[in-house]
Parts: structure tokens; C-alpha cells; sequence
């Protein structure tokens, strides 16, 4: 199972303790924030703390520049996802190119 939009609403750190998470993925909002939101910063380090210590594997969401990718990598995110590698496609694109 893997919970969508970490960090907004109702995707709270009390649903990850009681609901069995493989994959988290954090939201866009924080990875915008890479560079001059030193908040935004350390809530991406808490988020993949979190993740190291309960074993649930995250999810960069929104990466949009080589530098905020570049930020994620350094600091241990194993994935991202964005317009940096590609816009979303129809389901219909990916299955049948």
C-alpha cells in the first residue's frame, strides 16, 4: 500500500502508524521549498528519517529541477518523481506505446 500526498490534509504521521505503509509519497508542497524554505527542508529530513526507521520506502514527489533532485539524492531519498523526467501520461500511452 503506498500513502499519496504525505504531509497535506489528512496524510498525517498518525495514519502511517496504524495503517501498514510500504511507500510513502511526500508532497510536491515541501519539494518546492528546496533552496529557500529552510521549514520545508526539514520536514523532506524528518519524512525520510521516519521512513528509515519504520522501514517504508518514500517518494519525492514534484521534482521539477536538476537542483532540487541533486538536494534529494544527497540527503538519502532513493526516488523522485516529476516533471523533471516527464509529464503524466495516459494509462493507455504507457501499456500500448
Amino acid at each position: 500500500m503506498c500513502r499519496d500526498d504525505f504531509g497535506q490534509g489528512y496524510a498525517s504521521l498518525s495514519l502511517l502508524v496504524r495503517l501498514p505503509f510500504a511507500m510513502v509519497k511526500v508532497d510536491r508542497a515541501f519539494v518546492a521549498g528546496i533552496g529557500r524554505d529552510l521549514k520545508a527542508e526539514a520536514a523532506l529530513r524528518a519524512a525520510l528519517g521516519f521512513g528509515w526507521e519504520v522501514r517504508v520506502s518514500l517518494v519525492a514527489e514534484g521534482v521539477e529541477t536538476e537542483e532540487q533532485w541533486a538536494w534529494l539524492r544527497a540527503v538519502g531519498y532513493p526516488m523522485g518523481q516529476g516533471y523533471l523526467w516527464g509529464r503524466p501520461q495516459p494509462l493507455e500511452r504507457i501499456l500500448y506505446p
